[in-house]
């Protein structure tokens, strides 16, 4: 059908609650029908003592780790299927937690390398 070519940018993780708000509406309807998309904000206090171990555990993050802004206030987004319950959370602060790495082997950056360059002009 027509609609399905039909693209909505979104800019970051937090923005898919209004990139659904952006479709055209007969697809809007249907989307909002089947997802629920959520953002939530959590908050938390780090102890003095365990700052310094918290900036260590997340070196890899790219931005500012000074005041540790990126951990005590984090952005969650939640997509719930209304038909089979399940759940995903969008959180990119988890991919810079302790002992977590993606790596793809060569042939397979390549493939994705390729697959996203083919795909471009359609997002």
């Amino acid at each position: 059908p027509k609609w399905v070519r039909q693209a909505v940018r979104v800019e970051n993780y937090t923005d898919l609650a209004g990139a659904l708000d952006r479709l055209p509406k007969h697809v809007r309807k249907i989307a909002k029908d089947i997802y629920d998309v959520e953002v939530r904000t959590g908050s938390m206090v780090l102890p003095a003592g365990f700052q310094a171990k918290v900036r260590q555990m997340f070196s890899a993050y790219p931005g500012d780790k000074s005041d540790l802004g990126f951990i005590s206030t984090q952005h969650v987004v939640v997509v719930l299927n209304r038909y089979t319950f399940e759940e995903t959370l969008y959180n990119p602060i988890r991919a810079y937690r302790p002992g977590f790495l993606v790596k793809l082997p060569p042939e397979k950056q390549k493939l994705l390398r390729t697959n996203l360059a083919d795909s471009e002009a359609s997002c």
